[in-house]
């Protein structure tokens, strides 16, 4: 099974004109929006996949069915979830107990497939920001095109708040005399200020960005990535 990026094409859709050209280089991609924005007709193109070219060749897809579908190791390519599925999923991960979901867990993080979640988010998860969607109707045809864009500017005069609590808060604390951490990524719209410059993992906050977006902002791919650049 190929663990590399896998880019699609998907266009002149037999639903309606969708244009769609990206590559997958995370597990998990969210296409998100609101009632009647298209997350269907989306679906259901890349379900039907009557045009979707697929730059691997050989790649396999499976359109999930049900959640009973995440109990088995997965032994394909691209993982196709739609918005019932993915938000009973993303349910069961946050706040059910059991065998089952500890089994689902471990599928998920063992699994070198790519996810495509039809979705409004997903919080149990860890999805790059870069990796999140929304579709754009522009005359006639609908265009995924990604929901945020890219936060790299940091402001060091500002008060830094920190995602992590360890190393990453250490790093930061060992430069700057004006740092906290919000010991995670649930606290950071409550310990912000519009003073505040925001560290936190790019490739794990996902859709919680949009309660974000006010604020200033600094989420590189990872902790590794400032120690890269140090």
């Amino acid at each position: 099974m190929t663990q590399l990026p896998v880019a699609l094409k998907l266009s002149l859709s037999k639903y309606q004109k969708i244009i769609f050209k990206t590559t997958l280089k995370t597990k998990y991609n969210l296409v998100t929006g609101f009632t009647a924005t298209g997350k269907t007709t989306f679906y259901n193109a890349l379900r039907d996949r009557d045009d979707v070219v697929v730059d691997n060749l050989n790649n396999k897809w499976l359109a999930v069915k049900s959640i009973d579908s995440f109990l088995k190791p997965f032994t394909v390519d691209v993982v196709l979830v739609d918005e019932n599925i993915a938000t009973k999923l993303d349910y069961l991960l946050m706040f059910k107990k059991g065998e089952d979901r500890d089994l689902i867990r471990d599928n998920l993080y063992n699994a070198t497939c790519k996810f495509i979640f039809i979705n409004r988010g997903m919080q149990s998860l860890s999805i790059d920001y870069k990796s999140v969607y929304k579709l754009v109707n522009v005359s006639g045809i609908l265009k995924p095109e990604r929901l945020f864009p890219d936060y790299m500017n940091f402001n060091s005069t500002l008060d830094i708040l920190t995602e992590d609590s360890k190393t990453g808060f250490e790093y930061y604390k060992h430069w700057f005399t004006n740092v906290r951490t919000s010991k995670g990524k649930t606290n950071l719209r409550k310990d912000a200020t519009s003073s505040t410059q925001i560290v936190a993992d790019g490739s794990a906050l996902g859709y919680e960005v949009t309660v974000l977006e006010r604020y200033n902002l600094y989420l590189p791919e990872s902790f590794e990535y400032d120690l890269a650049k140090a």
